[in-house]
């Protein structure tokens, strides 16, 4: 195996391990997601070939560094900065932090939640059809589960790579959902509708009439409009995605149930509220509702909400 090595400065606060954490909370049943004695490892594809990242932080909180190794069969230096700019979108490295942090000083709650979660960065998904295949699969489901099917998707049908004994998955793309069927994906657990849904997404984009990784040009708006004219995706979706899979800054799922309590429980002494009054509600957080949101996510995940 090739090896080559880089090096990375996030822009701070970054806290490694925190960021780490809440990469791994959705993804833990397989291993791409390891931190194991401080290195966080992670298998990229690139022109069809695989390669193990290793990341390890060289820096503090405050003036973080990051090392990155890229290990293959045959590794360039290419190779090497494009893995490493992989990763780097995915740990969401260049995520600007302090601008988000002033602006939480004047919300009791996120005031409280910035400081706990100090130099936490959101991270991202590594593509927007991952993020979407994901997306429609926690559709009205338990997270848990979720977590099972998208496990038994990569597990079977995704690219993977063995070393020293350790398995590391990818995502499976467009073309292996197609080649699995509707069989395959319902003997990975997923009912008979959404494998419709994601089988039509596929097809879309392996045919090329869906552009999903190439939205860059588009306002949130005109990427709601494209994404909602999919079956299966709604208004729900398509602000996860933004989020998640795109890095927009000002984007609110405001039909999120789980979102409507928590501003309920942390904000108005636990009345409800309506994907509306949300939708309002957050515009107090604007133009880092992302931020906002996740933060909020994340600090329940933590039990500190």
């Amino acid at each position: 195996m090739d090896r080559k090595r880089v090096h990375i400065n996030p822009a701070p606060p970054f806290d490694f391990e925190l960021t780490i954490w809440y990469h791994a909370y959705s993804q833990r049943h397989l291993s791409e997601n390891l931190l194991e004695g401080g290195v966080y490892k992670g298998l990229v594809e690139l022109n069809s070939s695989l390669r193990l990242v290793s990341v390890s932080s060289t820096g503090s909180v405050d003036r973080p560094g990051l090392d990155i190794e890229v290990l293959g069969e045959v590794v360039g230096d290419k190779d090497t900065e494009e893995a490493a700019k992989k990763i780097a979108w995915t740990l969401g490295t260049t995520t600007d932090l302090q601008e988000f942090y002033a602006a939480a000083q004047q919300d009791p709650v996120l005031k409280t939640i910035t400081k706990d979660l100090y130099g936490l960065h959101p991270t991202h998904s590594a593509s927007v059809f991952e993020a979407l295949v994901y997306a429609i699969t926690a559709q009205q489901i338990a997270s848990n589960v979720a977590r099972l099917i998208r496990s038994l998707l990569m597990e079977r049908y995704a690219p993977k790579l063995s070393v020293d004994g350790q398995v590391y998955y990818t995502f499976p793309g467009p073309e292996a959902i197609l080649a699995a069927g509707m069989e395959g994906l319902r003997n990975a657990k997923l009912s008979t509708r959404k494998a419709e849904y994601i089988l039509d997404i596929a097809s879309k984009v392996a045919e090329g009439s869906l552009a999903l990784e190439s939205m860059d040009h588009l306002s949130d708006e005109e990427v709601g409009e494209q994404l909602v004219q999919l079956r299966g995706v709604g208004k729900w979706t398509s602000q996860w995605l933004q989020i998640r899979a795109m890095g927009r800054p000002n984007a609110c799922p405001a039909g999120d149930l789980a979102l409507q309590r928590i501003i309920s429980r942390a904000y108005l002494d636990g009345q409800p509220v309506t994907e509306s009054e949300v939708e309002e509600f957050s515009k107090r957080w604007s133009p880092h509702r992302s931020l906002s949101t996740s933060y909020l996510f994340a600090a329940l995940r933590k039990g500190i909400l």
